[in-house]
């Protein structure tokens, strides 16, 4: 699954939407599975793992069973977690998210094949509070894993 999420973060950076942690600039960082989640904005004493107004999260959220003899087909959930210092950043950052990566056929995410994306659960509000307001949304991802002893 973490393939799936660095193909992810690569295709949105390379689409413009999302940083590293680890790079400096003025896009939003993309977190990968963070342990402690994901960072509020501003939050900590590294202002380049972190923006004053955006952070993203990503993470494996479970997914959906192959069919028979489909193995080789796998669905992925991915959920994403938006932390904004404002709703409207939030909400436009999802909007440019959701016009990415939903209802998305036959793509290469680098040397992934997407079969299909589409959201699975629409953004929904979390809560706010002091550091920011808080939002998620899931997407359920469909890859070829040619490595996959029933593979055609």
């Amino acid at each position: 699954m973490t393939f799936l999420l660095e193909a992810m973060r690569e295709h949105l950076i390379a689409e413009g939407l999302v940083r590293k942690p680890t790079v400096a600039g003025a896009l939003p960082p993309l977190w990968l599975e963070p342990r402690l989640g994901t960072p509020a904005p501003g939050e900590g004493n590294n202002a380049t793992a972190v923006s004053p107004d955006l952070v993203i999260g990503a993470e494996a959220s479970g997914g959906v069973l192959s069919q028979r003899y489909q193995g080789f087909f796998r669905f992925d959930g991915v959920e994403f977690t938006i932390r904004a210092r404002t709703a409207p950043l939030a909400l436009t950052f999802e909007s440019n998210l959701r016009a990415l990566i939903n209802d998305v056929r036959q793509v290469m995410w680098g040397d992934l094949l997407i079969i299909e994306s589409l959201q699975f659960r629409p953004l929904q509000p979390l809560g706010r509070d002091e550091q920011s307001y808080d939002w998620n949304t899931e997407y359920l991802i469909q890859t070829w894993q040619p490595g996959a002893p029933d593979a055609p």
